[in-house]
């Protein structure tokens, strides 16, 4: 168990359809760098896609094999675990928006997003996921989302069924005109669920009318920021998280004790 772990939240600008320079980038903004843990932006390796009809079977292949293989690579050289959304390709024919959560050792857990983005169509050509997912690391509970997740807060409640998790991950592509309530939402997910959270989003401005503001966050559980980047460039944030603060906070404000118990329905 490590009872302080050393979270990094990657804020890049990603380079729509082009997996090797996003690649790239990714090895070049973390080389040299210490963490433990490090979140990845919403499908890295390609930048946010929805018409993926219009995509071959090929470079969708490509995308998420050659993704998960540098996610391998770098958990294995930086003794860290690592989380990020690819496009994966399901049977049914249609894509998954799939967070991967990546260990030193090779252990991939997958969690498929669950909340598609209807009013971008990723409702319409995604496949979602029906399942929450929370895995251990080194000695922590944690739970992970993908962008639009972050706007349903039963989702990402604390329950007590999966056992309280410590940190929340959520990696996205939340574009300027929602900022704000991108911020408030993440803010909010801290501290209604006692948890550190970091969160990694999209820099940069694929299209004029498409502008990605930066605004990466590591949280500490009551809301306020370990580290943050309100501007539009591509940085690594580092934060170290202490779980026996955490545990210290939680038993001098025991919200938890007093969770209304609550059962998700199939929808």
């Amino acid at each position: 168990m490590k009872e302080q772990l050393v979270v990094a939240s990657l804020q890049m600008e990603q380079q729509q359809k082009d997996i090797d320079a996003n690649i790239t980038k990714v090895k070049q903004l973390v080389e040299g760098q210490a963490f433990d843990l490090l979140v990845l932006p919403e499908m890295w390796t390609t930048g946010f896609l929805v018409k993926v009809a219009d995509l071959s079977r090929e470079f969708l292949t490509e995308a998420f094999e050659r993704g998960l293989e540098t996610m391998k690579a770098l958990a294995t050289a930086n003794d860290a675990a690592l989380y990020g959304t690819l496009l994966e390709l399901r049977p049914s024919g249609k894509p998954s928006n799939t967070g991967l959560f990546v260990t030193p050792t090779g252990e991939v857990t997958y969690y498929r997003k669950k909340h598609l983005f209807h009013l971008g169509g990723e409702s319409e050509h995604f496949e979602a996921g029906e399942e929450r997912v929370q895995v251990s690391y080194q000695g922590w509970q944690i739970r992970l989302s993908t962008c639009y997740d972050l706007r349903f807060p039963t989702w990402l409640r604390q329950d007590p069924e999966l056992g309280l998790y410590d940190l929340l991950l959520c990696s996205a592509n939340w574009p300027r005109p929602r900022h704000l309530a991108w911020e408030r939402l993440l803010r909010a997910r801290a501290i209604e669920n006692q948890s550190y959270l970091a969160a990694s989003n999209r820099a940069g401005t694929p299209h004029p009318k498409l502008v990605y503001p930066g605004y990466s966050f590591i949280l500490d559980s009551e809301g306020e920021s370990l580290s943050e980047s309100k501007e539009p460039v591509e940085t690594l944030l580092t934060a170290t998280l202490s779980r026996p603060d955490l545990m210290a906070r939680r038993s001098a404000f025991p919200v938890l004790e007093d969770l209304d118990p609550f059962q998700l329905l199939p929808r």
